[in-house]
């Protein structure tokens, strides 16, 4: 809706609610859901993953996320892949201070990792860890999660996230 009456900025804030990588998905969704969108009963599907791309594309300036007010509760999570950055992401927007441990020397995981760069390029990923960082979430690589690791961490946390 959001899109349609040019208000790309909203429609970014609506993404954003439920979605901290729409850089990411908008390049690489596999988009199953067009296979059940309910508009091929009357023309086309919604090309969901080309609109979310288009919506990043037309962010000039950087969305400022505001986390919530502190909580005073500190979360440590394990694992700065997709999955690790999501959860970091909603709980910072909650008002944790949160601090993600990496063993490797790059957050992203999978989307880092495994998508060639032509499907999906460095900056691109950047773009969507950069807005995760800005709310406060410190990533902290090198960090191997052996059971000192994760002793060490749950002592200095009051809830500690692993997958």
């Amino acid at each position: 809706y959001r899109a349609s009456r040019g208000e790309y900025r909203k429609a970014f804030e609506v993404i954003m609610r439920t979605n901290p990588f729409p850089t990411v998905t908008g390049m690489v969704c596999d988009h199953l859901c067009m296979f059940k969108c309910t508009r091929q009963n009357y023309d086309m599907p919604l090309a969901i993953r080309d609109l979310k791309r288009f919506i990043v594309e037309q962010q000039k300036g950087s969305i400022r996320l505001k986390p919530g007010k502190k909580n005073g509760k500190k979360v440590a999570v394990i694992g700065a892949d997709p999955a690790g950055l999501s959860c970091a992401f909603f709980l910072a927007l909650e008002g944790f201070a949160v601090t993600v441990y990496e063993s490797k020397q790059l957050a992203g995981g999978m989307a880092a990792d495994a998508i060639p760069g032509f499907r999906l390029t460095d900056p691109q990923i950047a773009q969507d860890i950069d807005r995760i960082k800005k709310l406060g979430v410190k990533i902290e690589f090198g960090q191997k999660s052996d059971a000192a690791r994760l002793a060490d961490n749950q002592s200095g946390s009051d809830i500690l996230v692993k997958k």
